[in-house]
């Protein structure tokens, strides 16, 4: 079933802004100037004139919602609304529009050839305020995260996107698919062809966000690998053992944080937990073949403190310093 609304060039009033808005049953209007009243169909508001300009609003038998709005605000008013879960994809022409999702404010702009994508996991409270003048000439193209599921649209990358909330990305579109949406607007719109043309466009709009979505993917996983690398062959080298998080992550060019994920998936455990093991095993080495004192040992551990570190040994060996020779080094250092 496909539903449209169109005002071309007119005035729009409360009431008619409620029937071509969408989520229309969750719309709550108020001026600001008398900013604790709400508007109701039924009010005397009601009739007052709200825009100026041209709205559609157009769901698809697919599940798809295009809205477009090329209009200018006849007073201040704002609007309330619980926007459900969805992707969406909005492209701006002329003006802008001041969003606050959840705790998040988002103001949209003109912005030639990107677009805003905006992802909602959970249902959240969405505001909107508009100022008298203000000129808002845009395309919106919504689906719900149940959409790519029943089209069999499903990879790691997309789920990625989809477990994100509140998320508002800018993506690069191809110039192609920013000149139609611009031509759409001034296109007539009642033909039975006009409404495919919407939705193809839709499709075409959704299936090249996909597409540049698993490029970035197979990207970051390239990058991920190189890095992955570099970070294993630096770790493999003794001269690392005695480098501080800091001077690690400066070589590598890798945040604390980068540097903790890596660990955990490369070595199974963080980066400090792994250098105070190969400090360890260096020290008890030394120990063992060379003789050297606790309190040498403990400084190439990197303890200031013998007892300290006679400590950490223990724990960690199951023998203290002073014992090692009870064991192989073989046996120790499989213990490591």
């Amino acid at each position: 079933m496909t539903q449209t609304a169109r005002l071309k060039d007119q005035i729009v009033n409360v009431t008619e802004l409620r029937a071509h808005a969408p989520n229309v049953n969750r719309y709550h209007f108020s001026q600001s100037q008398q900013a604790k009243q709400p508007v109701s169909p039924s009010g005397i508001l009601s009739k007052h004139p709200v825009l100026k300009g041209s709205i559609l609003t157009e769901r698809s038998a697919s599940g798809v919602v295009i809205h477009m709005t090329n209009a200018v605000a006849m007073q201040d008013f704002m609007v309330e609304t619980k926007i459900e879960p969805c992707v969406r994809i909005i492209l701006f022409f002329e003006g802008e529009n001041r969003f606050k999702y959840g705790p998040h404010s988002v103001t949209f702009r003109k912005d030639s050839q990107r677009a805003k994508v905006v992802t909602v996991r959970d249902a959240a409270p969405c505001h909107m305020s508009i100022r008298n003048g203000d000129r808002r000439c845009g395309l919106y193209v919504s689906v719900s995260p149940k959409w790519f599921a029943e089209q069999g649209l499903n990879s790691a990358a997309l789920e990625q996107r989809l477990a994100e909330h509140l998320s508002v990305s800018d993506w690069s579109l191809p110039r192609h698919l920013w000149l139609h949406a611009r031509k759409l607007l001034d296109a007539p719109i009642d033909s039975a062809s006009a409404k495919l043309g919407r939705e193809a466009f839709a499709l075409s709009l959704i299936t090249s966000w996909l597409g540049t979505i698993e490029e970035q993917s197979t990207a970051q996983a390239g990058h991920d690998s190189r890095q992955g690398l570099r970070f294993c062959q630096l770790l493999a080298q003794e001269e690392s053992w005695s480098m501080s998080l800091e001077q690690i992550g400066h070589q590598l060019g890798m945040s604390s944080a980068t540097l903790q994920r890596y660990a955990h998936d490369h070595l199974g455990m963080s980066l400090t937990q792994y250098l105070r093991k190969q400090r360890l095993a260096q020290a008890c080495q030394a120990l063992y073949l060379e003789q050297i004192s606790i309190t040498e040992a403990a400084l190439m551990a990197g303890y200031s403190h013998p007892n300290n570190f006679s400590a950490a040994f223990k724990r960690h060996f199951g023998v203290s310093p002073n014992e090692i020779h009870q064991c192989s080094l073989n046996a120790l250092l499989t213990r490591h």
